[in-house]
């Protein structure tokens, strides 16, 4: 009898235990709420957001991050101080005006410079030369320095690894706590001597960032390899240009100056770590590295109101807990108008699992529309490769089938009409284009090649680009 009922009194008690135990567990998961915003503001402002909040609770789900980066309109009180060196082709294909129009243009920028600016001239042909080592621009180096840009004369191949890898040596040797360190590197050709590939000079680009030396790179005229300049840049967390003519350079000088002076924060590093049961398909627009979930994005230096705009792809995994964290974003960057204090800002993004459709339906549009135009940039790309190799039918066909994606995400991810409209013109444009020449090699081929992958590598790094 005894035995009996303490057998009876076990029972009920785990009985009980069970009911409570799914009792909370049902609570558990009334109460779990995802986390798919986040934001941490500040000179450079931290926005993130995920595609999905809800994720299925027994199977794998690919989803989206935004994490987007935004300097505001302050201003420093004192523009940072500039450690720069200008490295220039003197090749033969320089010839025709080319070299004139670029010693012009960087004539003008030592008029800019001040005292406590710093610069080196360096050209390179064959070979390469310093012209000018690094020094203050003062009224008396500005006479130094006009000089040594006025001495480059043509002559040689394109050794542009060798012109490059000098100039930057050069700036970093001369870093303060404060200072913007830059290569300006003009072009008009294809590399020949030393590093040709965008791989390579890529690379060797990112190698020097690492050290605390970004790039911008200049192509000029329709001859030099626009993925080897655009790549550079990319890698070396600085701006590509296109200039067709010449003529321009002055300009575009003066433009890159003007970013220069507007900076407002040097050194940012986005870094994302990624969740437990989270694998990353992919970063779009930025170079990164990737050790063990924990992924870093060297952004460079941000002046004002410049937007970067990054986007990942993670596959979310099945896990025991309803509610799991995806990615921590952590901005770390030295903030100009503070006298370069250190700035460190966080936002973590994080999403429950579920088994209820309606949930599991729920998407953020903004996402998706930043998906659409990763999609629709990396499409065009597409099609400028197929265009360059003499496959202008699947060209054509690649972009006939962008043109009715953006139609439906219009309808899916409620994008401005007008827009959608707009691009689609464009890509009709294209389309017109590839006819119209019918040779990628030919002299509007080359323009539509360089414009096209200049306007879609702005596409991947800003949504402002759209």
């Amino acid at each position: 009898m005894w035995r009996q009922t303490m057998k009876r009194t076990v029972m009920m008690a785990l009985m009980l235990v069970a009911i409570l135990g799914l009792a909370t567990s049902a609570s558990a998961k009334q109460a779990a709420k995802p986390a798919p915003k986040a934001s941490a503001g500040g000179t450079l402002d931290l926005e993130a957001a995920l595609s999905h909040g809800y994720v299925p609770a027994k199977a794998d789900k690919t989803i989206h991050a935004r994490i987007q980066v935004r300097a505001d309109d302050a201003k420093a009180k004192e523009r940072a101080p500039m450690n720069l060196a200008v490295v220039i082709d003197h090749s033969g294909s320089m010839a025709g005006g080319r070299l004139d129009q670029a010693k012009q243009a960087a004539h003008t920028l030592v008029d800019r410079l001040g005292e406590s600016d710093r610069l080196a001239v360096v050209s390179y042909g064959n070979h390469v030369t310093t012209n000018m080592n690094s020094v203050f621009v003062t009224e008396a180096n500005k006479e130094k320095l006009h000089a040594a840009i006025s001495s480059i004369r043509l002559r040689g191949s394109t050794n542009l690894a060798g012109g490059f890898e000098k100039g930057a040596s050069i700036v970093g040797e001369h870093p303060t706590d404060d200072s913007i360190n830059r290569v300006v590197l003009l072009s008009d050709g294809h590399a020949n001597i030393g590093a040709k590939t965008p791989h390579a000079l890529g690379k060797l680009a990112s190698k020097y960032l690492e050290k605390g030396v970004s790039v911008s790179t200049m192509g000029i005229g329709l001859d030099y390899n626009e993925k080897l300049m655009a790549e550079m840049a990319k890698q070396g967390a600085g701006n590509y240009y296109f200039v067709e003519d010449e003529k321009k350079l002055a300009k575009i000088f003066a433009q890159e100056f003007e970013t220069l002076s507007q900076v407002v924060a040097r050194d940012a590093k986005l870094v994302l770590d990624i969740g437990a049961g989270v694998e990353l398909l992919d970063l779009h627009g930025f170079p990164y590295t990737n050790k063990r979930g924990k992924v870093t994005v060297k952004l460079g230096d941000f002046y004002a109101r410049q937007h970067k705009d990054i986007m990942l792809d993670l596959s979310v995994s099945p896990r025991g807990e309803v509610r799991r964290d995806v990615v921590t974003a952590r901005l770390e960057f030295a903030d100009v108008t503070k006298s370069n204090k250190r700035v460190h800002s966080k936002a973590t993004l994080a999403a429950v699992g579920s088994d209820d459709q309606k949930q599991l339906a729920q998407v953020d549009k903004s996402v998706m529309r930043r998906v659409e135009q990763i999609n629709y940039a990396k499409s065009v790309a597409k099609a400028t490769d197929a265009y360059e190799k003499g496959d202008r039918k699947e060209a054509e066909k690649i972009l006939a089938d962008q043109q009715k994606r953006l139609k439906d995400a219009q309808n899916s991810y409620e994008f401005d009409a007008d827009k959608v409209s707009e691009k689609v013109a464009e890509l009709e444009e294209q389309k017109k284009e590839m006819k119209r020449s019918r040779s990628s090699s030919s002299k509007s081929g080359k323009r539509l090649k360089k414009s096209s992958r200049k306007k879609m590598l702005d596409v991947m790094q800003s949504a402002e680009a759209f």
